[in-house]
């Protein structure tokens, strides 16, 4: 065997036991994604966020477009130091005219808790930190009371 041929033979089982065969290498990230919509609230009833509740989205109240829905797989003061780090980790989202939005990215494996906000155009604001604990995204609904 020849220098050229067992260059390549390290390559190729080095590959191997890294988990990349044929030059595709098994992903090992993970996915945090949150998709739902933003409604206003009863006059009476305060600002919440529901995650992954079995309830149906509440399309019999008026829908916000324009909110800003932030999502950060990190609990409030647990962010990165690095700015570039926290922003490049943060997905941001805005409400279309149904309420609707989708925010999602990669993400580190595993289970975690991850922080949601919502900010809409009135100056009203919510935030909530759940546990990341899937590869599929969370459904949310918030509902947002009036600024007062």
């Amino acid at each position: 065997m020849g220098p050229m041929a067992l260059r390549l033979l390290v390559v190729a089982s080095t590959l191997a036991s890294s988990g990349c065969v044929g030059l595709f290498c098994i992903a090992c990230d993970g996915h945090l994604g949150v998709e739902g919509y933003v409604y206003r609230a009863l006059p009476s009833a305060p600002s919440k966020i529901t995650v992954n509740a079995e309830t149906a989205p509440q399309h019999t109240r008026e829908p916000l477009a324009g909110c800003v829905v932030t999502l950060e797989p990190w609990a409030p003061g647990k962010q990165p130091r690095s700015e570039d780090t926290a922003r490049l980790g943060t997905r941001e989202a805005v409400t279309d005219s149904s309420g609707h939005f989708v925010a999602r990215g990669t993400a580190a494996p595993g289970h975690y808790d991850v922080t949601v906000s919502v900010a809409c155009p009135a100056g009203v604001k919510v935030q909530r930190v759940f546990r990341h604990d899937r590869q599929e995204t969370h459904d949310v609904v918030v509902v947002m009371a009036s600024a007062s």
